[in-house]
């Protein structure tokens, strides 16, 4: 049954091709808008493209690149679905300029330019899946530190940070990056319950300012400030981690781990062993396959007309879709 609840939860995947519909060659970086869910993907070079969907049910996906014709598919999934969308191109009219000469002029007092990119342009950028700063440093006149969180325009300084207002969909807005200090509380019983080592209390506070935290002792518990850019601490559990590292693994003293089990066989797989072998003598042959199948396997092969069984409901692969009721047809 364990087997059944993952694969229930997996998501399914649409994958495909755009192309052009007159050369019916690859339309390299399209951009793949789920319209219902506000998100989407962007094709590689070759045109494929592959996007993860939630559930089952009609979903209309708009597929749009730089001199074609923008169009908007509705499409029913079942379960994975392999989809080919040509798209017609677009001619694109220029209007007529006059190229006069003459000397122009450049104000030399030029500071960064500022713009504004919704989450879906920037999701729509190639890259953007792996690494959202990187795509944003390809932009034309972008420029960018040492550090992926640091980018400016072209005439502004890249060692700067400058806050950004973000305006959610519904309405609620956030300063980015969050540079507000998490307070957290730990007990030294957890330091010397994880560690086994004891660990004063002083000196936990000093291993903790040695990680660069803030840390105070408060009586019950240490008060640690952790800052914003330690996004790894998650858990108290993290920060007697920082402790560990500050104390030196090379002090901690190496003891043997207990035996959670005798050092032989099992009974009961012994007398197994001795089953198998006693069978295997007697002329059987011993089944090990998988408990997934599939209903032609297991009905219409066999010749068993309707036969009711447990299926999966968004199976990975055709061949294991119900759970086998019977070892014959597998063999």
């Amino acid at each position: 049954m364990n087997m059944l609840s993952t694969a229930v939860l997996l998501s399914f995947i649409l994958k495909g091709v755009v192309v052009d519909r007159e050369t019916k060659k690859p339309v390299p970086y399209a951009a793949l808008e789920l319209i219902d869910e506000s998100r989407g993907t962007y094709a590689e070079r070759d045109g494929s493209f592959s996007l993860s969907i939630s559930e089952k049910g009609i979903i209309h996906l708009k597929v749009s690149a730089i001199g074609y014709e923008a169009k908007t598919l509705r499409l029913r999934i079942r379960g994975d679905r392999t989809v080919r969308i040509s798209l017609r191109p677009r001619a694109v009219r220029l209007e007529e300029i006059v190229v006069s000469p003459g000397r122009g002029t450049i104000d030399e007092d030029v500071g960064p330019g500022k713009g504004t990119m919704s989450g879906m342009d920037i999701l729509m950028m190639p890259g953007s899946a792996t690494d959202p700063f990187w795509a944003l440093k390809t932009l034309p006149g972008t420029c960018a530190g040492t550090d992926n969180a640091v980018i400016a325009l072209q005439g502004g300084n890249p060692e700067e940070i400058e806050l950004v207002e973000v305006k959610a969909s519904g309405g609620s807005t956030m300063i980015s990056p969050d540079l507000k200090v998490e307070e957290n509380r730990l007990s030294i019983d957890l330091i010397k319950r994880l560690t086994g080592i004891n660990v004063e209390r002083k000196d936990a506070v000093k291993f903790l300012r040695m990680m660069r935290h803030d840390a105070e002792d408060e009586g019950e518990y240490l008060k640690v400030k952790v800052a914003a850019y330690r996004l790894d601490i998650l858990h108290p559990v993290d920060l007697v981690e920082d402790i560990l590292m500050a104390y030196g693994y090379e002090n901690i003293s190496p003891e043997p781990l207990p035996a959670l089990h005798p050092g032989r066989i099992h009974p009961l797989e012994k007398i197994s062993s001795k089953f198998r072998d006693v069978l295997v003598g007697l002329g059987y042959t011993e089944v090990s396959n998988y408990m997934l199948n599939n209903p032609e396997t297991l009905a219409w092969k066999m010749k068993l007309g309707e036969v009711k069984l447990i299926e999966v409901e968004n199976p990975k692969m055709e061949k294991y879709t119900a759970l086998r009721n019977w070892l014959i047809p597998g063999l």
